[in-house]
């Protein structure tokens, strides 16, 4: 597969670049994934937009060719692999589903190991040691956008591990977390007043 930033993206391919900790975009859905083809379209969206290219469902094909998704199982777990375009480079990524309080919680992954060839990587992993976060997040966020317009979540978060964390704790602390992407919606449900910066009509993103 060709690409224009001459990285030789099959060097992602080593099993060793997928240990350790993950930078996500988590998105949280309570009953819009509940069927098969709902799944489906949501992979055919984030796949097929402008950010994301050469999905392959083995990390062996990686950086080969390009798949096309057509069948997704309601109870399938598997992981589908590709590349993000992150400035001049690209960056290998991985998406998949799981379940947890009765929730569906669909994640795009970036090693950190992966993006430490690209950025130098400071832990904690906060934006103040690490200015490569803005360029993903706004990739991150651009990308929730899509996902928005195709299916209605009903959080989004970023950052490290960013799954690890139950929805009911991201919404009891919503007057205090950070880097989430909020339908404005939920707000009103809580009876909250807004927070963040609206990013099109109905979705804010809290910095």
């Amino acid at each position: 597969m060709k690409n224009k930033s001459n990285v030789d993206v099959k060097k992602f391919r080593s099993r060793e670049n997928w240990y350790g900790s993950f930078y996500e975009l988590a998105f949280y859905f309570n009953d819009a994934l509940k069927e098969p083809s709902k799944r489906l379209q949501l992979l055919q969206c984030v796949w097929n937009g402008k950010y994301l290219e050469g999905v392959v469902s083995s990390l062996e094909d990686l950086g080969d060719t390009n798949q096309e998704i057509t069948f997704v199982k309601l109870d399938d777990h598997s992981r589908y692999y590709g590349l993000i375009k992150v400035e001049d480079t690209l960056l290998a990524c991985m998406t998949s589903f799981f379940s947890s309080e009765g929730l569906t919680i669909f994640t795009l992954n970036i090693p950190l190991e992966i993006i430490s060839k690209k950025y130098n990587v400071k832990y904690p992993v906060t934006a103040k040691q690490n200015p490569w976060m803005k360029y993903i997040d706004s990739i991150f966020i651009l990308i929730s956008l899509e996902v928005y317009q195709r299916e209605r979540f009903d959080i989004a978060v970023i950052g490290e591990e960013a799954s690890a964390v139950t929805y009911k704790k991201y919404i009891n602390n919503l007057k205090d977390e950070n880097n989430l992407v909020v339908p404005s919606s939920l707000f009103s449900k809580l009876n909250m007043a807004k927070r963040g910066t609206e990013i099109c009509e109905g979705l804010m993103w809290i910095e």
